[in-house]
C-alpha cells in the first residue's frame, strides 16, 4: 500500500504586482503545479477586478507520497500571468517553494498556515507577493496501489528466494 499525504493549498491573493500592461488594466490568473509538471497544473479563474492585487481564494489538492513532502527537489510552483485577448498571455513572475519547507512550517503535523512569498522573474527583484495557505493531512494508506504493490512485492520475493 502506498503511504500518502494530501496537501491542500489555497491561493488567496497577490499584492503589488509589477504592471506588465501600460494601457489597460491587468487581469491576472495563477497556474499552480508541482515541479512545473503539466499533469499537476491547475489554473485559478482570471481576476478581472483586482488589477495589481488580484484575489482568488482558489483551493487545490495534491496527493503526494509520504517521502515527497520531506525530500529536496519537490517544489510547489505558482506562476502568475496577465490575460490578454490578442496576444499570448504575459508572464509576470513566479514563486517556487520546496514542499519540505512548507511541511517543516507545519511542524510535521497535519495543519499548516498562511504564508506569503516574493514573486520573482529570473534575476529581477520582487515582482510582488503571493499569499496562500497550505495544510498537510496525516499519512494515509491508499488502496489504489495495493494490488500493484502486492504484485511487485511478490515478484521481489520470488527474485530473492530464487537468487
Amino acid at each position: 500500500m502506498a503511504r500518502v499525504r494530501i496537501v491542500e493549498i489555497t491561493v488567496i491573493n497577490a499584492k503589488n504586482l509589477k504592471a506588465v500592461r501600460k494601457e489597460s488594466k491587468m487581469k491576472v490568473y495563477a497556474k499552480i503545479s508541482i515541479n512545473g509538471k503539466p499533469k499537476t497544473e491547475k489554473k485559478t479563474p482570471v481576476d478581472k477586478k483586482g488589477k495589481r492585487g488580484p484575489t482568488w481564494n482558489f483551493p487545490v489538492k495534491y496527493s503526494l507520497g509520504e517521502r515527497a513532502v520531506t525530500a529536496y527537489g519537490v517544489m510547489l510552483q505558482i506562476e502568475l500571468y496577465c490575460k490578454r485577448t490578442c496576444w499570448k498571455d504575459k508572464y509576470i513572475g513566479e514563486v517556487s517553494v520546496p514542499m519540505k519547507d512548507l511541511f517543516a512550517r507545519s511542524n510535521g503535523n497535519s495543519g499548516g498556515g498562511i504564508v506569503s512569498y516574493e514573486v520573482t522573474r529570473g534575476s529581477h527583484k520582487s515582482q510582488g507577493e503571493v499569499t496562500f495557505s497550505c495544510a498537510f493531512s496525516d499519512v494515509k494508506t491508499t488502496k489504489k496501489w495495493k494490488k500493484w504493490l502486492s504484485g511487485a512485492l511478490n515478484i521481489a520475493t520470488q527474485v530473492i528466494v530464487f537468487y
